[in-house]
């Protein structure tokens, strides 16, 4: 896979500010309190909560600097995952962004098919995505499970008349960072769940780069009659988008 360095100049700052908007686990997001392991500038990590100090090691960032930054973006609230993203964006990556940027790097172009959807609350769907023509992503989640992403396709109450969902299938084969496999023991289980953390639950990747348009064509809105703010049989036109990733992001 080619690795690409990207800036805010190759971003489209209507899609970045869909993708900026709280995806995975928005509750917990909100409402968290700050991660509490800190990668610095060398990738060593300070926890802030016991005082402990890990020293990175030779070569690729130690793994609790890896478990430490996907801390901050799945802990760290709303702003803990947009500043990671705004560093990026700046070209100059934060502790955390470098640490991610480096595990996606390593990691082998064979992910499984991935989603992600939103709401485009002033549509334009069919005119924004454009087949055959390639987009670029900041560092984005994404989910391996269809249902949980469309479950992210939230208009909200009385929606304009111009909202519409998009669905974003990435195809299989993306160089894609697993945070269930490299990210931390949860620590925030609900109340009697055990065995599985949130981020299993929600199967949440991380990717970014530059993408393909395979297709875009319309489809059935999944929420169906279940959508809030309409009344009976309200549905949004939903747009699904397919990708395929050219190049991942460093």
């Amino acid at each position: 896979m080619t690795i690409i360095a990207l800036d805010a100049a190759h971003f489209q700052p209507w899609l970045e500010a869909c993708l900026d908007a709280d995806f995975l686990g928005s509750k917990r997001r909100r409402h968290a309190s700050p991660a509490s392991r800190v990668v610095d500038a060398h990738g060593n990590i300070h926890d802030e909560h016991t005082g402990e100090f890990t020293a990175k090691g030779d070569g690729e960032a130690h793994p609790a600097a890896l478990e430490a930054a996907i801390e901050g973006w799945v802990y760290g609230g709303r702003a803990g995952c947009t500043a990671i993203r705004q560093s990026i964006a700046s070209g100059t990556p934060s502790a955390e962004a470098r640490v991610l940027l480096d595990a996606l790097s390593r990691e082998k172009a064979n992910a499984p098919v991935l989603y992600r959807g939103f709401p485009l609350m002033d549509g334009g769907a069919e005119t924004l995505f454009v087949t055959d023509s390639e987009i670029d992503l900041n560092l984005s989640s994404f989910s391996s499970s269809r249902e949980r992403s469309d479950s992210f396709l939230d208009t909200g109450n009385y929606p304009p008349p111009t909202a519409q969902a998009v669905r974003l299938v990435l195809s299989g084969g993306s160089q894609s960072l697993d945070l269930v496999e490299h990210g931390p023991v949860d620590p925030e289980l609900p109340k009697g769940v055990t065995g599985s953390s949130m981020i299993a639950q929600e199967q949440e990747w991380i990717t970014g780069g530059r993408f393909r348009i395979d297709y875009v064509r319309p489809v059935p809105d999944p929420w169906g009659p279940d959508r809030p703010g309409g009344g009976n049989d309200y549905t949004v036109p939903t747009w699904e988008v397919g990708l395929t990733q050219v190049a991942v992001i460093r």
